[in-house]
This record gives C-alpha cells, structure tokens and sequence, in this order.
C-alpha cells in the first residue's frame, strides 16, 4: 500500500519453545464508490453491505484467547506474538 496504517503489536513470553504468531486485519479497504452499489441495510435479522464481516472475528478471536490464557497462567509457549 501506499501507506501502512495503524497496527497493534503484542509480544507474550512463555517458558516453553514453541513460537506462535496470530494475524488479523482491521482494515476494509474497498474502491470509491462501491457503497453505492452496496450500501449497508437490515432484513429480517441479517446485516449486509461492505465490512460486515471481514476479519472482525479474528481480531475478537485473538483478543479473547490472549485474555483465556492469561487468566489460566498458561505460559507453555515460547514467544506468543499478536499483530492486528
């Protein structure tokens, strides 16, 4: 791209070896005026239109398996890396 934008970083250390990654975008990226074609409405209890579902799921994915772990002090991983 022709600018990054923001991103979160997150680097847990862990007493084992294993190195871990998790990814996810919270960008929507779409070209000028598609949301005329597409724009965002309600039927019935459905959601449509652009970034209605993207990568959201992943980014509260990781956010909530990062919390899980911690509250289970489970630290057998070596490095546990998050980028969003």
């Amino acid at each position: 791209p022709e600018k990054i934008g923001p991103a979160v970083r997150a680097v847990f250390k862990g007493t084992g070896s294993a190195k871990i990654m998790l990814i996810a975008h919270m960008d929507t990226v779409y070209l000028k005026g598609m949301l005329k074609d597409q724009p965002f409405r309600i039927d019935g209890d459905k959601a449509y239109g652009l970034g209605i579902a993207d990568d959201k799921q992943g980014v509260a994915t990781i956010i909530h398996t990062v919390a899980l772990l911690q509250k289970l002090n489970f630290k057998d991983y070596g490095t546990l890396t998050v980028l969003i």
